[in-house]
């Protein structure tokens, strides 16, 4: 089973795509799973959206749609995510929602690039540390 599969047949509702005209032009896949000290937390495991249709915030609606559903669905404490450290736009993206870089993963992808954890705290329960990386600066406040 693939890891999109996996996703798919175990969070139908967490996965969300954007259409036009009949074609998928961006996803976003998630999921919600039980963490240490009695947290629920929820992760987005991948966003993409067609070259031909960036810029038209449909990665911004697909991630709202996502973290809400987490939220008021599965009353998630915490989202997290990785991107790659280079991704200046996604990183943005996410800062944009609150995200918070908590973590540099050397060498994390096949290609060898480094990544960025981020979290979404949500409620107390979050594991919100004391020090965060630097976000990049003209993040606005977060919706949430």
């Amino acid at each position: 089973m693939s890891e999109i599969e996996f996703f798919l047949n175990n969070w139908p509702n967490l996965t969300l795509m954007a259409k036009h005209q009949g074609k998928v032009i961006g996803c976003i896949i998630s999921k919600v799973e039980p963490h240490k000290h009695a947290r629920i937390r929820g992760y987005i495991g991948m966003l993409a959206v067609d070259n031909e249709y960036r810029g038209r915030g449909i990665a911004k609606e697909l991630i709202s749609q996502s973290v809400d559903a987490m939220i008021d669905a599965y009353r998630c404490d915490e989202i997290i995510l990785e991107t790659e450290v280079v991704n200046k736009a996604a990183l943005r993206l996410y800062e944009n929602f609150g995200f918070l870089r908590v973590k540099r993963l050397f060498r994390y992808y096949l290609n060898k690039h480094d990544a960025f954890r981020l979290i979404l705290p949500v409620t107390e329960k979050s594991s919100v540390r004391s020090t965060f990386l630097p976000p990049l600066d003209d993040a606005p406040e977060s919706k949430y």
